[in-house]
């Protein structure tokens, strides 16, 4: 949570604030609609960031004809919003082999600006220091629309279960009701931003 807002956030000062609206907002959510509500607190926190929107401008003016800034205008002007929207997620059991790795998808959860998902590794097979278990990449609509690299910041760890967990946002909102399956890279080999990748390209783990 907090190395996510480190991200976003350009100074520590907006970081204490930040962290201190979400968790009100978080405390009153639980105290209304109880805890069962929340199924995974770090994604939930993170849905509620991404619902604050803050800009701040200051010493406004113009450029002269030696590109050094006239200022018009001293002060600085800061505005917020909240976005509306629901920010539930919706979780699925499965259990989808990533077969070259050996390792299983045993959950998953996708919001509409995040994904995560667990995995069992323990019949993974070695893998070099430089390679990791699974590499998200994004999601399949029903309509057949694959989403390609659009997760963001996030991380990736071994809980305390023995179990790969990957937890992302995403650099769009999903419809999570149109969310087919979720797409892991066979290889992170980068070939490109113009490259046209199918679905041999990605592991498909089913999601609706």
């Amino acid at each position: 949570m907090t190395l996510y807002l480190i991200s976003k956030c350009k100074g520590f000062d907006d970081i204490n604030d930040v962290l201190q609206e979400m968790y009100m907002e978080y405390f009153r959510t639980i105290q209304k609609k109880g805890i069962e509500y929340v199924d995974d607190e770090e994604a939930f926190l993170i849905a509620l960031c991404k619902r604050k929107l803050s800009v701040e401008f200051g010493d406004l003016g113009v450029y002269d004809d030696h590109l050094d800034v006239k200022v018009d205008n001293d002060g600085t002007w800061r505005f917020e919003w909240e976005l509306g929207g629901d920010i539930t997620s919706v979780t699925r059991e499965t259990h989808t082999v990533l077969e070259d790795t050996g390792a299983v998808v045993t959950k998953c959860e996708v919001s509409q600006i995040s994904i995560r998902a667990v995995l069992d590794i323990s019949g993974a097979k070695n893998m070099t220091s430089d390679k990791k278990y699974a590499v998200l990449s994004g999601v399949k609509l029903k309509d057949g629309t694959m989403l390609t690299d659009i997760v963001e910041s996030g991380n990736e760890n071994t809980n305390t279960s023995g179990e790969y967990e990957l937890l992302f946002t995403t650099d769009r909102i999903l419809d999570v009701s149109q969310v087919d399956s979720l797409l892991f890279w066979k290889t992170t080999t980068e070939d490109g931003e113009d490259v046209q990748y199918t679905l041999n390209d990605f592991y498909e783990m089913p999601f609706n």
